[in-house]
């Protein structure tokens, strides 16, 4: 699975940077914040002219969909990077997808007796983001993805990891 999942999103961010040789940078660098079932602290920047690397560090609320973990509420500290791969629909629009990690740390979990634990996770990445005519962005998008808790020394948990998030970004350049 992880093997097409890079295939996939290697091709993507291949084809579009062919197809958009000539497209212009929507902006340079971008910092905000986030909501939605991920609050924190959110970072932008265009390495290429459609290619973009995303990062945002924040705690997340999960309710899981694991085989051993189903039905539980975590709590995560996170940094999640992601790139991904930018198309402009209109001078104001652009669409967004790829992909990324998550890295972090389980520090609560209801229903479940193993609280303490790292995260590691990879997540694909769909959203849109408008720029208004002030240097400021809108972002919102869904990263579903597969998250795994382990340490202590008793296994791995896996589980289905989402976030759905609302970004409001200053344009610093």
């Amino acid at each position: 699975m992880k093997r097409n999942f890079l295939t996939v999103l290697c091709t993507v961010l291949m084809v579009g940077a062919v197809c958009n040789l000539n497209a212009q940078k929507f902006y340079t660098h971008s910092v905000g914040g986030m909501v939605g079932n991920m609050w924190g602290a959110s970072y932008q920047t265009y390495l290429l002219d459609n290619l973009v690397l995303g990062a945002d560090l924040g705690v997340k609320l999960v309710y899981t969909a694991g085989k051993e973990i189903a039905g539980i509420d975590l709590m995560t500290l996170e940094l999640n990077p992601n790139l991904m791969y930018s198309h402009s629909f209109t001078s104001n629009i652009n669409g967004l997808f790829g992909g990324g990690v998550s890295l972090g740390y389980n520090f609560l979990a209801w229903g479940f007796n193993r609280i303490n634990a790292g995260k590691f996770g990879i997540n694909a990445l769909a959203g849109m983001e408008y720029k208004f005519d002030i240097p400021l962005v809108l972002q919102a998008d869904i990263r579903p993805g597969f998250g795994m808790l382990f340490g202590g020394g008793t296994g791995a948990w896996p589980y289905f990891d989402w976030a759905a998030c609302v970004t409001v970004r200053y344009i610093l350049e």
